[in-house]
């Protein structure tokens, strides 16, 4: 039976899997905690909307980039077990991660992380990253809500972005959210060639976040944010948060720089100018914090220390 989010209800069988829950809902077709009887291993599963197998556009690009972006292998990668159709679906089998995405960390936070933690977080992500970009993919999608941070092991990145699926999201009837444009490299709106170094403007905005507790453009319509990143001056970091010290501001200005040519050239380069723009080597633990953290953070204890 079908349900209100396009896919199998919970408790039904699919093939080999075992519908466990829903642990999101989407445009095109929810992901789903999902026991796989015959692997004998709990997985999320991602399944197209019922009837997406029926239409003749997403059944000739069918896989697409899925089985590239399978054979990229990261410790900080969500793993791609298998993919195929089965009862009327499309499907796609996933590791599945046990803990909050980035996303719902800032919110638990106040939309603050130390600096220590937030490079951490980044340097695994950008070694997911850079992972991905040698395997000859963009991931195109990189936000808070895409990056997976469980109480215990790895950061991971969900392997599929918007460039392995944009076949599938294309059409206008696709639904766009202001705050996933707080994110969007500026070649991604002009669509001026795409390359990893759009993936470390993304995590630079992401960086700037956890840091600054917002993101470095703030606009209430899409069409303002995208101007933004088009062409309003980078923010500095330095002038919402003074406590980090100038240099790390500079660090994320060049990840945010308006030409991908200017950036680092990897997102393992930006991680590592902003651990050691952080943590200096020879520096103490808690040597660059110059000032206290802003009242609106020293309330909370995860923003004073790692857990």
């Amino acid at each position: 039976m079908v349900n209100w989010y396009g896919g199998p209800e919970v408790g039904s069988r699919l093939g080999p899997f075992l519908v466990r829950g829903v642990i999101q809902a989407g445009h095109i077709g929810p992901v789903l905690a999902a026991e796989n009887t015959v692997a004998r291993r709990v997985v999320a599963l991602k399944v197209l909307r019922y009837g997406s197998s029926q239409n003749p556009g997403v059944r000739r690009w069918w896989p697409g980039d899925i089985p590239a972006a399978a054979r990229v292998q990261d410790p900080h990668l969500v793993p791609i077990y298998d993919w195929g159709e089965v009862d009327g679906y499309f499907f796609l089998e996933m590791g599945l991660i046990r803990g909050p995405n980035l996303n719902r960390l800032l919110g638990r936070n106040r939309g603050f992380l130390t600096p220590e933690r937030t490079v951490g977080i980044l340097a695994q992500a950008a070694a997911a990253l850079d992972a991905t970009h040698r395997g000859g993919l963009v991931h195109g999608d990189i936000r808070p809500s895409k990056i997976l941070t469980p109480p215990s092991g790895p950061a991971c990145v969900l392997s599929l972005g918007l460039e392995t699926l944009r076949p599938l999201v294309t059409d206008s009837s696709a639904p766009q959210h202001v705050p996933d444009f707080a994110y969007i490299a500026p070649e991604r709106i002009n669509e001026t060639g795409l390359t990893g170094r759009a993936d470390t403007y993304s995590l630079a905005c992401v960086a700037f976040e956890c840091l600054a507790g917002t993101p470095p453009y703030s606009a209430t319509s899409i069409e303002s944010l995208v101007l933004s990143h088009l062409s309003k001056p980078v923010p500095h970091l330095f002038a919402l948060a003074p406590h980090l010290g100038f240099e790390v501001g500079e660090v994320i200005k060049q990840g945010l720089a308006k030409n991908p040519e200017d950036r680092y050239a990897t997102a393992g380069e930006f991680a590592h100018a902003l651990r050691q723009a952080i943590v200096p080597p020879g520096a103490s633990h808690w040597d660059t914090v110059v000032m206290p953290y802003p009242s609106s953070a020293t309330s909370n204890p995860e923003l004073r220390q790692d857990s």
